[in-house]
């Protein structure tokens, strides 16, 4: 991530780890959304979701999301 430059809210899934994303931010809006039903969802977006539980991304935040949680760190790994 530090290697990136600019403005941007990314988000990625690997083919081989389908239940985990990994969100970033940097100067642009990004907020996940977390709902739990028979099958959990969770949701990346640049606008707030229907959902009661959010987490607003910071500058320089990284987030990994599956089906335990989210786990906030910065670009270094730290936090």
């Amino acid at each position: 991530m530090k290697l990136l430059t600019g403005v941007f809210a990314n988000r990625v899934i690997a083919s081989y780890e389908a239940n985990k994303i990994v969100a970033a931010r940097q100067w642009a809006p990004a907020v996940i959304a977390w709902a739990r039903t028979n099958i959990y969802r969770q949701r990346c977006a640049g606008h707030p979701l229907h959902t009661r539980d959010l987490f607003f991304l910071a500058d320089g935040d990284l987030a990994v999301i599956t089906p335990a949680g989210v786990h906030l760190s910065d670009f270094d790994g730290t936090h």
